[in-house]
């Protein structure tokens, strides 16, 4: 049933081709995975040296509570924003929560504001551990940033002299490398999309996007298994083909023997009843020695039936002389077979590659051919340096010029048989790596001429 193997080889193509969509989205996954975990890390380290800016800032000189030393203060910071570009904005408050300093940058400026333009303010809540890190906000104080750019992180530090300080951080300088790399930092109360990969703390949670179509790769790969596995329908198919027609000519030649053997059956009752009359006369007159020769006859000519009926032999070798001898005696027993006698010319100790039984089938179908149209036949052998050639020889009228071309088709047959005889023939020797041909000599009468490679 061809259509199944065709549903196998869909199923496997498609559990294949799901196979490797789902091999590509582990892939994916994992590849993702290791880029949350790996820009998680970066951001985690960038977040710990802001920490320790505020840190820094909290050490700087100043109680808090003396305008000079604010002064002092101030002119620190103003330093350290203009080398630090990163920064927004610093706030001192003192540990009533009044604020004592702000320090801002504008654009490429840093500015220190008078406390008459500072909206009051509660100091945040000083940190237990020295720093707290906050979440990142909306800065909605500042003006000369884009609104998508006024995040900011904020940091609140405790100062040795007293108070707090609050520090602010733009935001964007550090997010644009991670929307760089396909990721984005998770806002307190969001929620990640079921096609990212998150890593990071509780805190500062990252997203990298899980990309699970299918890529140019995965895309030649399927394309592959697809063209490997109609090639291997295909080879199959004709292997299956190739097994289905030797199978058949199997078949064939089991049926040319059955049809051969029902030639010989009326010379072999002939043959057999000769000697059993013989040995009946014998017996009669007593001489047991020469009925015993009788039973040796009739012993040779079933044996020679069983050979010829058993199944072919896979391989081996063949004597030529041997197997054209006992094809010869075979073909006496036939019925309509004509020579009284066949001339022979069979030099011993030439061996081919076939089995015996396959080369005495071969001989006795040409045989059969050649002795019921003509009352002489040749049958000769000689070998070349590669291959042994057996001839057969008939005086009689010849092939028609047209059937030469079909002598050897299936069932073709010009005197009422079954027209297989010729051609399992032919595809005996083909199998065998010789060849059969048919050709009408000058002088009458037919010759068909086996080649098989020396054993």
């Amino acid at each position: 049933m061809r259509w199944r193997r065709y549903l196998v080889l869909a199923v496997v193509v498609a559990g294949t081709l799901l196979g490797l969509a789902a091999l590509a989205r582990a892939s994916a996954r994992a590849l993702a995975d290791e880029r949350a975990e790996r820009i998680g890390g970066l951001l985690a380290d960038q977040l710990a040296s802001f920490a320790d800016h505020a840190r820094y800032l909290a050490t700087l000189g100043g109680d808090g509570g003396d305008p000079s030393d604010s002064d002092s203060l101030a002119a620190r910071v103003s330093t350290y924003l203009t080398n630090f570009r990163g920064l927004a904005r610093f706030e001192v408050y003192d540990g009533a929560g009044e604020r004592t300093l702000h320090v801002e940058r504008f654009g490429d400026m840093v500015a220190t504001l008078p406390a008459a333009r500072l909206p009051g303010k509660v100091a945040p809540a000083p940190p237990r551990t020295g720093v707290a890190i906050g979440s990142v906000t909306i800065d909605v104080g500042r003006l000369e940033r884009r609104p998508d750019r006024r995040r900011v992180v904020s940091y609140v530090a405790r100062r040795r002299a007293g108070g707090v300080i609050d520090l602010t951080v733009y935001a964007e300088p550090f997010l644009a490398p991670l929307r760089e790399q396909g990721a984005r930092l998770l806002e307190p109360g969001a929620s990640a999309p079921p096609d990212a990969s998150v890593a990071g703390d509780s805190r500062w949670p990252v997203a990298v996007g899980v990309d699970t179509r299918p890529g140019p790769r995965l895309l030649l790969l399927a394309l592959g298994v697809l063209v490997l596995a109609l090639a291997a329908v295909v080879i199959s198919e004709r292997q299956l083909r190739a097994q289905e027609r030797a199978a058949l000519d199997r078949r064939l030649a089991a049926m040319e023997k059955l049809q051969s053997l029902g030639l010989l059956a009326a010379g072999v009752a002939h043959e057999i009843n000769n000697p059993l009359e013989g040995i009946a006369n014998w017996l009669k007159l007593g001489k047991i020695d020469k009925a015993s020769e009788g039973f040796e006859r009739i012993r040779a000519i079933v044996s020679d039936l069983l050979r010829f009926a058993r199944p072919e032999e896979e391989s081996g070798t063949a004597d030529v002389a041997a197997s054209c001898r006992r094809a010869l005696e075979l073909a006496r027993f036939a019925k309509g077979f004509r020579p009284t006698d066949v001339d022979t010319s069979l030099p011993d100790g030439l061996h081919v590659c076939t089995s015996a039984r396959t080369l005495e089938q071969v001989v006795l179908n040409v045989l059969l051919n050649a002795g019921a149209v003509s009352e002489r036949v040749v049958l000769t052998a000689h070998a070349d340096a590669a291959r042994a050639r057996i001839e057969i020889a008939d005086s009689g009228p010849g092939i028609a010029p047209a059937d030469l071309a079909r002598v050897f088709d299936p069932f073709f047959s010009r005197s009422g048989g079954t027209g297989l005889g010729l051609s399992v023939s032919y595809g005996l020797v083909r199998a065998a790596g010789g060849d059969l041909r048919a050709r009408n000599d000058e002088g009458g009468g037919a010759r068909f001429i086996v080649e098989l490679p020396l054993a």
